[in-house]
């Protein structure tokens, strides 16, 4: 039976980077955990992630603000958070509380 997937939830990064949330992340990917998730919602836990070097060690998860659930605001809230995570594109945001 295969292992059963981690995703390392970041909300918790949101104020400068500390040797704690570095070492956090060492520890994720000495134990194999690949993929992160984290929101736009948690302050300011994309640029901190952004510059910890994230891209190019994880694969993040993000979601969208709630009350930002139209297409345009959608598309702003991904291109922002790929560029605050240092991403080149954002491949998909899903809403936080999607409209009824």
């Amino acid at each position: 039976m295969a292992a059963p997937k981690v995703i390392f939830g970041a909300f918790q990064f949101n104020q400068k980077a500390t040797h704690d949330q570095k070492r956090m992340l060492e520890i994720c990917e000495e134990h194999g955990v690949r993929e992160l998730d984290c929101g736009a919602i948690y302050q300011d836990c994309e640029p901190l992630l952004g510059s910890l070097d994230v891209a190019n060690r994880f694969i993040v998860h993000g979601k969208a603000a709630p009350a930002r659930n139209s297409e345009h605001d959608l598309l702003e809230n991904a291109t922002k958070s790929a560029k605050d995570l240092g991403l080149q594109s954002a491949g998909k945001k899903v809403p936080m509380f999607p409209q009824k």
